[in-house]
């Protein structure tokens, strides 16, 4: 085609006109997808903050020493650490 023709004009302002719009949707698309894995990143980071949030705050069993056993044992109830005297929760041991 010659440079000059009217078919090679529509011909140019027709391929103009797809490059444009491919470029404008690839940019478009682009910052779509961005903005959204950000926002999808944040929630996740605030899901896991809040979890290990929970987790620190979370208040476990006491730790303390049965009369009866030597050694350390898991219990809720019992306040004994020292055989014959008792430990109170404000920390001060009596006998």
């Amino acid at each position: 085609m010659k440079k000059n023709t009217i078919k090679w004009r529509i011909f140019k302002y027709n391929i103009i006109a797809i490059s444009v719009l491919l470029t404008l949707t690839t940019v478009v698309f682009n910052i779509t997808i961005q903005s959204y894995i950000e926002n999808d990143i944040k929630e996740q980071l605030s899901t896991i903050a809040q979890q290990v949030e929970d987790t620190a705050l979370f208040r476990g069993p006491d730790f303390c020493l049965l009369r009866d056993c030597k050694n350390p044992v898991l219990c809720r109830e019992g306040k004994t650490i020292f055989p014959g005297k008792a430990m109170n929760y404000s920390g001060s041991i009596s006998s």
